[in-house]
């Protein structure tokens, strides 16, 4: 399966996708300066998890079973609670998405031309996928979805790479990035079913 294909992203392409991805999250964080971005129920929840994390809040209230299920996802509000020293609470929360925005964007263009083995192809299909409506609205914004969808994506990406060419460290680190995806977001370890199911 996929014998020959070379998953690397040449020069000229990687310099497509980076300059349309920056473009992209540049542009929604403009509109986000100007509309507002969007901060929900969930993203109240991350930012109190996040407090209490850095040690400037406590976990109470009528939603403590909503703080706790938090708790089991910490790795997200860790960062942001790491990074509030240097941002603040709120601004973490975007500069963590756009780094994952731009890094889920090179490894669909990885899985797009791990399968088909065409770089244009690869280009349009990570571009689609950056400007598709739930990548816009719940990746560039105060929630944590983007991150646990990277794992998941990226799981994706080292199953097919095993396809190709099986190995053991592949499969180790498929675990790693499974088990940081599910410490981010529950949706981030389902890449280990993909796996078994490859298998």
């Amino acid at each position: 399966m996929f014998n020959g294909v070379n998953p690397k992203i040449s020069t000229k392409y990687f310099t497509y996708l980076l300059v349309f991805a920056a473009v992209n999250a540049l542009l929604v964080c403009l509109l986000f300066s100007h509309f507002g971005a969007r901060f929900g129920s969930d993203s109240e929840e991350y930012l109190t998890t996040a407090k209490y994390f850095s040690g400037q809040g406590a976990l109470g209230g009528s939603d403590m079973i909503k703080l706790f299920g938090r708790l089991l996802k910490p790795a997200f509000p860790l960062l942001v609670g790491l990074l509030s020293p240097l941002f603040g609470f709120k601004l973490p929360f975007i500069l963590i998405n756009v780094v994952f925005y731009l890094s889920i964007g090179f490894v669909v263009f990885k899985i797009v031309k791990l399968l088909f083995n065409d770089e244009n192809q690869a280009l349009v299909a990570a571009m689609l996928f950056l400007t598709a409506y739930p990548m816009l609205e719940y990746g560039i914004n105060y929630y944590t979805d983007l991150a646990g969808w990277f794992f998941f994506v990226l799981s994706v990406y080292l199953t097919l790479l095993f396809g190709q060419k099986p190995s053991y460290k592949l499969v180790v680190w498929n675990g790693i990035i499974s088990v940081i995806g599910f410490l981010t977001k529950e949706s981030g370890g389902v890449g280990t079913l993909f796996f078994v199911l490859f298998l």
